[in-house]
C-alpha cells in the first residue's frame, strides 16, 4: 500500500497511510494531473486503522483497467459511460476520453480543472444522458479535497459527428466514480513551514515547524514517479486554504531542472533550477527538510541528493563528500509533533490537580498552588513546564509553573463567563475561549498578557471545545448547532497580527460513513487526524472516531462496555488516549476496546 508512514500509533490505531486514511480524497492536479503516485491502496470506511510502515512502492497486485475508445455505432448512453470510464484512470492528456467528445469540445475540455467524485449511474432520455446519484467529494485545482454528500444530476448533450454520437460541451474537470477514485488515486502530505512569531514582533524567538498539507494525486507504479509527482507538487506551493498560514523555503519559479526524481539505493536525486542558488544556509536547511519529509513519508528514502545544473547543491545537513542529505540529519524540532512533548497525565479530582501514573493510575498531588477555588478544566504546556486551569466556575484562568514546588498561580484572564478547556501551543502560547460582552471571544496569552484574537468567522457560533493541531497552525472546533453539533477546522494566521481564518465545516454525516451529528469533544491523534467523541443521535452512546482533517474518512475506534464519554486527552508522542465519561470514570485504550482506568475524575489533560 502506498501512503505516509507517519500516522497514528496509539489507540490501537497503529499507523495509517495517506491513502488508507480516506474513504475518498483530494486528488492533486498540477497540469492535467501531470504526474502520478504509486502503491496499492485500500480505502477503509470502518474499522481500526492498522499499522503501516513506510516502504518502496511496487503495486504489482493493482488492477490495471484499460480504457477503450468509442466503438462504431455506440448509442449516447454507451458514449457517456465510456467517457466516464476514461475519466477514471489517469492519462497524461486524457486522449482516450477526448475521443468521446466532439472535435471542438475535445480541444476546449479542461480535465485539470478538478475532480468530482461520484456514486451514480447514467440514464438515457432521447439524445440526452443524465448521470444521477451523489457527489461524495470534490477536488479543486490546487489538489485540496472537500468531502460532500450532495445530489448529482449532470446532463450530457450529444450530437452526431461523422455519423457517430459524441458529447458536446462536457463539464470541465474529471468525473470519477468513487470506486475508481479509491483504486487510482492516493493521498500524500506535502510539507510547508510555519513559525510562532507574528511579523510585528521581531524580537520574538522564531520556532519553525513543518506543517503537513494533504493532497490527492493519481497513482503510479514506481517510486521514482511518486517522488517526481510530490516534488512537483511541493514546488508549486501549498493549497489555497493553507497558504496564508505557511511559507516555503522554495523560491518562486523553482522547477525541476530534470523533469523526474530518481531513487537509487534509497537516495532520491532531485535536480532543481538555479533559483535556489541564492538561498542562505537557513533557507537551504528548510528547503531540504521540506523535500526530505515529503518524500520520506511517501517512499521511505534514506536521503536526498540535491543538485543544480548537474552540480551538487550543498546544504548544512549534507554529507561533505557526497552532498547527500540523510533523513536522520533533519532536526527533529521541525517535526509536526514536537519531540519535546511531555508525557505526564494530569487529572482533576475533587477540584484539585493531581499527577497520574500512566501504568498504575496512582495519583500524587500537584505541587503548585492554583489557589483555593476548584479547578474546572486544565491545560499543560507541550514541554510540561506550565499548567493553566479554569477556576471560579469558569470565569477565571490562572497559570503556574510545574517545575517549582509551591509556585503561586497568577491570574491571566478574569471577568469572563463560560471558559472552556484552554490549550497551550508548541509556541508557548496559551489560548482561551469564553464569553465576554455577550459573545464568545478567543484570547491568546503570551508572557501573562491576554490579547483578543480576531475570528470573524466564529461570530454568532457557540463553540463548546477547541483543540490545536500539534503544529500550532490548524485548530479544530466543536460547534453547537441547535439540538446537534458539528466539527470544523480553521487555521491560525501569524502575520502582522494573529487571527483565525479559513473556517471550514467538516461533513461528518456522509451516507457511507458513521453518522456523527452529536459531538462531545475533539483532540488531534497526530498532525492530520482528529479523535472525535460523537454519535448519530442524542440518545445514542457516543464513541471514539478517527476523522481525517478533510473528513474523507471516519473510522470507529472501538467501544467500551458501558460509558458516556465527554472528554478526551491524547498523548501525541504515542497517540495514546484517555477518555473521561460523564460519571467521572476515565478509560484507556486496550487495542480492541477501552478499559476502566482512574475513577472520580472531573478533567484530564496531557501536555500540548
Amino acid at each position: 500500500m502506498g501512503a505516509n508512514g507517519g500516522r497514528p500509533a496509539g489507540l490501537g490505531l497503529g499507523r495509517v497511510g495517506s491513502a488508507g486514511r480516506r474513504r475518498t480524497g483530494s486528488a492533486g492536479l498540477l497540469v492535467v494531473l501531470v504526474v502520478l503516485l504509486a502503491g496499492c491502496v485500500t480505502v477503509p470506511t470502518t474499522g481500526r486503522i492498522e499499522r503501516l510502515e513506510g516502504q518502496q512502492q511496487s503495486c504489482q497486485n493493482c488492477v490495471n483497467v484499460e480504457v477503450a475508445p468509442p466503438a462504431p455505432g455506440d448509442d449516447p448512453q454507451q458514449v457517456v459511460d465510456g467517457f466516464l470510464r476514461a475519466n477514471g484512470q489517469y492519462q497524461p492528456t486524457y486522449s482516450v476520453a477526448r475521443q468521446y467528445l466532439t472535435r471542438e469540445s475535445a480541444q476546449s475540455w479542461k480535465p485539470e480543472a478538478g475532480v468530482t467524485v461520484y456514486d451514480g449511474t447514467t440514464v438515457l432520455d432521447a439524445d440526452e444522458v443524465t448521470l444521477g446519484g451523489r457527489v461524495v467529494g470534490k477536488v479543486a485545482g490546487d489538489r485540496a479535497y472537500t468531502a460532500s454528500d450532495t445530489t448529482l444530476a449532470q446532463r450530457f448533450t450529444l450530437v452526431k459527428q461523422d455519423g457517430e454520437w459524441r458529447i458536446d460541451k462536457p463539464p470541465d474537470g474529471l468525473l470519477v466514480a468513487d470506486y475508481a477514485f479509491a483504486q487510482f488515486y492516493s493521498s500524500y502530505d506535502l510539507f510547508f513551514v510555519a513559525d510562532g512569531r507574528p511579523s510585528n514582533q521581531p524580537g520574538a524567538v522564531q520556532s519553525p515547524v513543518l506543517v503537513p498539507d494533504p493532497v490527492y494525486l493519481p497513482k503510479f507504479r514506481s517510486a521514482d514517479q511518486v517522488a517526481s509527482a510530490l516534488v512537483k507538487a511541493l514546488v508549486s506551493g501549498p493549497t489555497s486554504w493553507l497558504a496564508p498560514s505557511v511559507t516555503t523555503a522554495i523560491p518562486p519559479g523553482t522547477t525541476l531542472s530534470v523533469d523526474s526524481v530518481t531513487i537509487t539505493d534509497g537516495v532520491a536525486s532531485v535536480s532543481l533550477s538555479d533559483t535556489v542558488l541564492s538561498l542562505p544556509d537557513t533557507q537551504r536547511s528548510l528547503l531540504a527538510a521540506q523535500i526530505v519529509h515529503t518524500l520520506n513519508e511517501a517512499v521511505a528514502i534514506r536521503g536526498v541528493a540535491l543538485s543544480v545544473n548537474q552540480q551538487g547543491f550543498r546544504v548544512p545537513e549534507s554529507d561533505p563528500t557526497t552532498l547527500v542529505v540523510p533523513t536522520t540529519s533533519i532536526p527533529t524540532q521541525l517535526d509536526p509533533v514536537s519531540p519535546n512533548a511531555g508525557n505526564q497525565l494530569y487529572v482533576v479530582r475533587e477540584g484539585k490537580v493531581a499527577l497520574a501514573d500512566a501504568a498504575t493510575g496512582d495519583l500524587r498531588p500537584f505541587a503548585g498552588d492554583l489557589g483555593p477555588d476548584p479547578v474546572r478544566s486544565l491545560a499543560v504546556s507541550v514541554t510540561d513546564t506550565d499548567l493553566a486551569a479554569v477556576t471560579r466556575g469558569g470565569t477565571t484562568l490562572v497559570s503556574t509553573t510545574t517545575a517549582a514546588a509551591g509556585a503561586r498561580a497568577r491570574t491571566v484572564l478574569s471577568g469572563v463567563e463560560g471558559l472552556v478547556r484552554p490549550q497551550f501551543t508548541r509556541f508557548g502560547e496559551l489560548w482561551a475561549l469564553g464569553r465576554q460582552d455577550g459573545k464568545q471571544q478567543l484570547w491568546r496569552i503570551v508572557d501573562g498578557k491576554a490579547q483578543r484574537v480576531s475570528a470573524p468567522e466564529l461570530e454568532g457560533r457557540e463553540i463548546t471545545a477547541f483543540r490545536f493541531a500539534p503544529d500550532g497552525v490548524r485548530i479544530a472546533f466543536v460547534e453547537k448547532d441547535g439540538s446537534s453539533s458539528r466539527l470544523a477546522v480553521a487555521r491560525v494566521n501569524r502575520g502582522d497580527r494573529v487571527d483565525i481564518q479559513g473556517l471550514r465545516e467538516l461533513d461528518t454525516t456522509q451516507t457511507e460513513t458513521p453518522q456523527l451529528k452529536h459531538i462531545r469533544d475533539v483532540g488531534w491523534i497526530d498532525a492530520t487526524h482528529l479523535l472525535v467523541l460523537g454519535s448519530a443521535t442524542a440518545k445514542d452512546t457516543a464513541g471514539p472516531y478517527a476523522v481525517s482533517e478533510d473528513a474523507s474518512t471516519i473510522t470507529d475506534q472501538g467501544e467500551a462496555l458501558s460509558w458516556d464519554p465527554v472528554e478526551v486527552a491524547v498523548l501525541l508522542r504515542t497517540q495514546s488516549a484517555i477518555v473521561r465519561s460523564s460519571n467521572s470514570q476515565t478509560w484507556r485504550d486496550q487495542g480492541t476496546t477501552w478499559a476502566p482506568f482512574i475513577g472520580d475524575v472531573q478533567a484530564v489533560a496531557y501536555p500540548g
